[in-house]
């Protein structure tokens, strides 16, 4: 009788961790910060990548038909971005030896990579990313600034970001 119990106890403890929807079945005996410390790569983004707002104005579309983008969180604070974009851009064409005007498609590679840091807020539920300007490479639209992102999931293989824009960015490990 008294094993059944236990054996009972077990299966409500693991049933309630699994029904947990931000953290997975162990991930709540972890703190955040160790389980977001780790390199995440970008699987999609719901909303416009931080690329296309460099190309507003100077092309007259952008699209972004493949990606690579990884987000290191050190331990010890430390953050790193590694970009690769290949886009295809819709840009005025001038060019005086066929009579000016128009435009014409483009594809171009883009390869961005930064340095900075990044922190918990006191509430634990954004992750804010500083980066070091001096370092910065042309590329990165809203995160030359840095940004604060909402921790919308955060479980040992998965994190879910939403930017300040209000764009969803979604991870794998």
């Amino acid at each position: 009788m008294r094993a059944r119990l236990v054996m009972l106890f077990a299966l409500i403890v693991v049933l309630n961790f699994q029904s947990c929807r931000k953290d997975g079945l162990l991930d709540p005996l972890r703190s955040k910060e160790k389980r977001i410390s780790k390199k995440w790569d970008l699987v999609k983004i719901d909303g416009d990548f931080p690329i296309v707002e460099q190309y507003q104005g100077w092309a007259t579309s952008v699209e972004v038909i493949d990606f690579d983008i990884s987000f290191d969180f050190e331990e010890d604070g430390d953050f790193e971005v590694n970009a690769f974009y290949r886009l295809e851009l819709e840009v005025p064409y001038w060019g005086y030896y066929y009579g000016g005007g128009g435009s014409r498609t483009i594809e171009s590679n883009l390869i961005a990579d930064a340095n900075g840091e990044w922190e918990l807020d006191s509430d634990k539920e954004e992750v804010e990313i500083d980066i070091d300007r001096r370092g910065y490479g042309y590329g990165y639209g809203t995160l030359q600034r840095g940004q604060d992102f909402k921790i919308l999931r955060l479980k040992s293989d998965e994190l879910v970001l939403e930017a300040e824009d209000g764009s969803e960015w979604y991870f794998e490990d």
